[in-house]
């Protein structure tokens, strides 16, 4: 089942993203 996700999921999402990959640096 998909849905939406919204905007406080997404920016915790992309967030979590961006330091993962700033800490593989």
């Amino acid at each position: 089942e998909r849905r939406l996700m919204s905007p406080e999921e997404v920016r915790h999402f992309v967030n979590t993203l961006r330091s993962t990959f700033l800490s593989l640096e």
